[in-house]
């Protein structure tokens, strides 16, 4: 049965600055099947979120009516019983394997890349200079954006690297919101080049570099990619030329097709944000009317 969680403290959740004139009342989370498309829960908050490694909570950020961006507290929901937990200052939030930690970004009052302990108020800074942190899904690593670089936390050695060479670098900035695959070996992004072409591009981790595949145009796609666990696919929201809506297109990440709209969503609203669950049965994402 379709349950609604009502979650309405907060307007308005995004890792970037808010739309706007957007009416922010009609902004919700849907919870659905991954196969049939069905919408299991709806939680009447606003948010980019993300579902935890056992299915159980869904992690966003968010602000206050009359709040700004930087304002954001990093939120968590129990799908099983709608309880909300504000874990302070922070956006972007990505689960560790175990579901104990989340890796958030913060605007104040230090700015960087942390992890943060759900249970408790452990907090570890990792990178003031960093942006948009992603935990690999076996969580022996993190990705993370800074100075156009992309950057390799890894947790056995605490190290931070740079994955393309400093001087060589091929993208002027990388967007935040990039993802790994499900083997934790290759990150998707949204990249743009010097000359300004935006560009969908997947960077496999090796011993000898990075390999660098460009998987396609990003003209038009938002800076949101979920990775579905088990099948070849990858999604992205984008405007759809027909009903002129944000929704979420599908593309191979090894194939070289453009990305197709995918049908598993509603086609009169506007979807993005969206992020699968670990066994690839259930997507969580944001819907507006």
């Amino acid at each position: 049965m379709k349950r609604t969680i009502n979650v309405t403290l907060l307007v308005l959740c995004s890792g970037s600055s808010p739309i706007a004139g957007q009416d922010q009342a009609h902004h919700v989370i849907f919870v659905s099947d991954s196969e049939s498309g069905e919408i299991e829960q709806t939680i009447s908050l606003p948010a980019f979120p993300e579902i935890s490694p056992d299915g159980r909570y869904v992690a966003m950020d968010g602000w206050r009516a009359r709040q700004q961006y930087r304002d954001a507290h990093v939120l968590i929901v129990d799908l099983e019983t709608g309880e909300l937990i504000d874990l302070g200052p922070g956006a972007m939030p990505s689960w560790s394997a175990d579901g104990q930690w989340v890796a958030i970004s913060k605007y104040s009052p230090v700015r960087g890349v942390f992890i943060r302990s759900v249970k408790d108020a452990e907090e570890r800074l990792i990178d003031g200079e960093g942006w948009g942190f992603q935990w690999s899904p076996d969580g022996r690593r993190l990705a993370y954006v800074r100075d156009g670089n992309l950057m390799i936390r890894d947790l056995a050695t605490e190290s931070n690297d740079e994955l393309f060479v400093e001087n060589d670098l091929p993208y002027d900035f990388i967007y935040w919101n990039c993802k790994w695959s499900p083997d934790s070996r290759r990150i998707c992004f949204k990249g743009k080049r010097s000359d300004g072409a935006l560009e969908i591009a997947i960077v496999a981790l090796s011993d000898d570099g990075p390999e660098l595949v460009v998987r396609g145009s990003a003209d038009g796609i938002a800076e949101d990619f979920a990775w579905h666990p088990l099948e070849p696919m990858i999604l992205v929201p984008k405007a759809h030329a027909e009903s002129g809506r944000l929704q979420l297109f599908a593309f191979d990440p090894d194939g070289t097709e453009a990305p197709t709209r995918w049908n598993r969503q509603p086609a009169d609203r506007n979807n993005g944000g969206m992020s699968f669950s670990r066994d690839g049965r259930r997507i969580v994402y944001m819907s507006r009317d």
